[in-house]
């Protein structure tokens, strides 16, 4: 069974973005005001659907954007920021 994940490139570069963003589990400023082309948006639906990234405010309805963070498969795949804090 092969679990290799093939990434585009602008896959990569997204992921890499949402890398630099993401300073702690759970805590993102990659958010949806950086989301603003129907292409990010696309390369951003390819990521959460290959479970690489993941919405952090998806259950809660009080905010109206989205927050992505790297998923511990993203996190695998590019590492974490320099200073990413771990609660886990």
């Amino acid at each position: 069974m092969n679990n290799t994940i093939n990434l585009t490139e602008k896959e990569l570069l997204v992921l890499s973005k949402v890398k630099e963003f993401n300073s702690e589990d759970g805590y993102s400023e990659f958010t949806s005001d950086y989301v603003k082309t129907k292409s990010i948006a696309g390369v951003v639906s390819s990521l959460y659907q290959k479970g690489l990234i993941y919405d952090c405010y998806e259950d809660c309805e009080e905010y109206n954007f989205k927050m992505w963070c790297l998923s511990l498969k993203g996190i695998e795949l590019v590492g974490t920021c320099e200073g990413y804090i771990s609660y886990t």
